[in-house]
Order: structure tokens, then C-alpha cells, then sequence
């Protein structure tokens, strides 16, 4: 934590005068990572956490070379980054190979907190300006707050999906995607902090507006087109539409009638998945059986059979690896 803090101190120098103490401390926290997958395969000889010990250091050593370029800023920033993704394709062969398994609930619980500090960071934005306090600049602010209180609703109604995906095994498939809906959430934030304050032109607004929301639906959903293909064809429609009214909306004079149209977007994406569920074939076998026995009760089927034990259930005492790679009894 006491490196975090210090990290996040040079977060705003980080490409200028604080390049280099804001990438000694993170190489500082990669080699605590380090030291910690290495540590769990000396005490259980989990060959996941050895191999991703390795690959780790192996993309902190890419990312430390960065520090030998001080004549480019460009070169910095590559080398830099060139080690992220290293890191970033290195474990995701691992995962698959050694077949580590995933604590589902609590991995969706960390992605969900790391979505809501950036959510009330936009919140905490809206207001933190200068705003002049006439009577379309106050609208603008409240119908701000609204929409993306929208965004919200959206993100966490369907959240629980994840816990319950039959097919979640690699954690990828819900990080790397959610790297498009923080993008989605940053263009909102900037969408609506400019909106506020008079600050921008219609065709900005119209791409930070389209591209915002699209990039958010494309982060939120590629998770579940993966893990629940027959809600493909829903998701798509409604995506779409809300899309659409995003679109127009951004045609229509005053900004904040156009905040007050996308917002009505995102209201209609909610009504038109009220009531959605997912697919009792694609939950997994522990929360399947009691979707069914749900649906079946709702549909008056009282007599349908209980779910049927295979003999391929994990064993409760057996040790789980969440996203970080630290085990879990």
C-alpha cells in the first residue's frame, strides 16, 4: 500500500519530470507480485504460480529498460508498455496451460470495485469544476449526474452473470474487456465535465458521445456474448438501440437536451432488459439447478427433477487462485 500511494503521487508527471519515480514504483509493486507467486509454489509447488513468477519478472525486466532511456520520451514509453504486454500475453497462455482454476465470486467482486471507484471518480468530477450557477448550466449538472447514474444501473444489473458462467475460467475474459468500458466511463467523464462548463463543440460531442457509449456496451458485453451465446441476438438489439438514440440525440441543439436524450437511451436499455436472465445451460451446475427449479416453479412445473450429481464436482477444500494468483481455501 505505502508503494501505491507513492506511485500514485507522480501519477500526473508520470510521461514528464515524475517518469522515473512513478516507474521505479512500479516495478517495485511488479517484484512484490513476483515474490508472491514465487512464495505460494515454494510452499504448495503450484507449477501456475512458478511459471507466472517467471513471466512476470520477465515483463518487469522489459518495463525496467524504460529507465535506460532518458534521451527519448517516446522510447520510455514503449519499452514501458512493451513490458505490459509482455506480461499481459505471457499470462494469458499460462492460465489455459496449467488449467488454474478461478475463484469466480470473488474475482468479479474486485472487478466490480475497481468499476466503481472510477464511476464516483466521474461523479466526484462532475462537480469539482468551476460551474456558473445560471439555470441551464444547474440542468446540465443534474441531467450529467443522472446519465451516469444510468451507466450504473446498466453495469451492475447484469454483474451477477459473471459469478454464475459456467464457461469463466480464465479471468481474461472479463479484464480485457473491461479495459474498453473504463475507456467508455473516462469519455463520459470528459463528455459530460465539458458539457457542464461550455467547453465544447458539437463534433467533439457527437465522438466523445458515440464512441463513449460505444466503447462501454462493447466492454460490458463481450464478456457475456462469450459465456451466454443465446443472449447474442438481445444484446445485440438492444446495444443498437440505445446506440442509435445516443446518435441522434447528439444532432439536437441545446446540450443539455442532449444529455436529457442519451440519458432516455440508457433509460430504454433498461426497460428492454428488464426481465432477462441467463441461461440455465450456460450457469454453472450449483446455481443451474436452482435457476431451474426458479424457472420451473414460475411455470407452474413442480414436478420438474433435481439436478443430478455427476461426481465431477471440485472439492470444497480445494484450493482456489482468484485473479492476483494468491490462493483461497
Amino acid at each position: 500500500m505505502m508503494v501505491s500511494v507513492y506511485l500514485s503521487i507522480y501519477v500526473d508527471d508520470a510521461t514528464s519530470s515524475g517518469f522515473v519515480s512513478f516507474v521505479t514504483a512500479y516495478l517495485v509493486l511488479r517484484l512484490i507480485s513476483c515474490g508472491q507467486y514465487l512464495y505460494e509454489y515454494l510452499r504448495i509447488k503450484c507449477e501456475y504460480s512458478r511459471r507466472t513468477a517467471i513471466n512476470s519478472f520477465i515483463a518487469t525486466a522489459i518495463s525496467a529498460t524504460s529507465l535506460l532511456a532518458q534521451d527519448s520520451a517516446v522510447w520510455r514509453q514503449v519499452l514501458l508498455f512493451a513490458g505490459i504486454l509482455v506480461d499481459t500475453v505471457l499470462h494469458s497462455f499460462a492460465c489455459p496451460r496449467y488449467h488454474c482454476p478461478l475463484d469466480k465470486n470473488h474475482f468479479v467482486e474486485r472487478i466490480g470495485l475497481l468499476t466503481i471507484i472510477l464511476l464516483g471518480e466521474t461523479i466526484v468530477a462532475l462537480f469539482g469544476g468551476s460551474v456558473h450557477e445560471d439555470a441551464w448550466t444547474l440542468t446540465g449538472a443534474f441531467l450529467s449526474f443522472v446519465f451516469i447514474g444510468t451507466f450504473w444501473w446498466v453495469y451492475f444489473d447484469s454483474l451477477h452473470w459473471l459469478e454464475k458462467a459456467k464457461n469463466l475460467v480464465h479471468g481474461g475474459t472479463v479484464v480485457f474487456p473491461h479495459v474498453l468500458l473504463c475507456c467508455g466511463i473516462v469519455f463520459m467523464a470528459l463528455l459530460t465535465g465539458f458539457a457542464i462548463e461550455g467547453e465544447i463543440d458539437d463534433m467533439s460531442f457527437r465522438v466523445l458521445a458515440v464512441v463513449g457509449v460505444a466503447c462501454f456496451f462493447l466492454g460490458k458485453q463481450i464478456p457475456v456474448f462469450y459465456l451466454y451465446p443465446t443472449t447474442r441476438v438481445r444484446l445485440s438489439i438492444n446495444t443498437a438501440a440505445v446506440l442509435l438514440v445516443t446518435l441522434f440525440s447528439t444532432y439536437i441543439p441545446r446540450i443539455q437536451f442532449r444529455l436529457l436524450g442519451m440519458t432516455a437511451g440508457m433509460v430504454l436499455y433498461i426497460i428492454l432488459a428488464r426481465g432477462a436472465h441467463p441461461d440455465a445451460a450456460y450457469v454453472s451446475d450449483h446455481e443451474g439447478g436452482a435457476l431451474m427449479e426458479r424457472e420451473g416453479e414460475s411455470s407452474g412445473e413442480s414436478d420438474a427433477s433435481p439436478p443430478v450429481s455427476t461426481g465431477d464436482e471440485p472439492d470444497v477444500a480445494s484450493t482456489y487462485v482468484d485473479g492476483s494468483g494468491v490462493d483461497m481455501v
